[in-house]
């Protein structure tokens, strides 16, 4: 399992950098991502709003703002008490 996760960690740098190359005039990338949260995991995200977040594996996102709101409001299997939250991420493709 750990050979495959390293794979793919290279694999993602090889095409973050050819992405670079190909959006050279695009300094700026939002990417979406929709789900639902309870509301204690909801109020940690918030306060760490313009910081730096990190997770333990990787996110999906997409550009496409209604195919992410779709998935926030997508009924959930978890509890009743999950709310529907849709992360924004701006990204500056400047940056190494």
């Amino acid at each position: 399992m750990m050979i495959q996760y390293v794979d793919l960690c290279k694999r993602l740098a090889v095409e973050h950098e050819t992405f670079r190359t190909k959006e050279i005039n695009q300094p700026r990338l939002t990417l979406y991502r929709g789900l639902r949260l309870t509301k204690d995991e909801l109020i940690r995200f918030q306060s760490n709003v313009g910081s730096l977040t990190s997770t333990n594996g990787f996110l999906s996102t997409t550009r496409n703002y209604d195919l992410a709101l779709g998935f926030a409001l997508k009924t959930s299997k978890r509890s009743v008490d999950v709310l529907p939250t849709l992360f924004i991420v701006e990204a500056d493709l400047r940056l190494d």
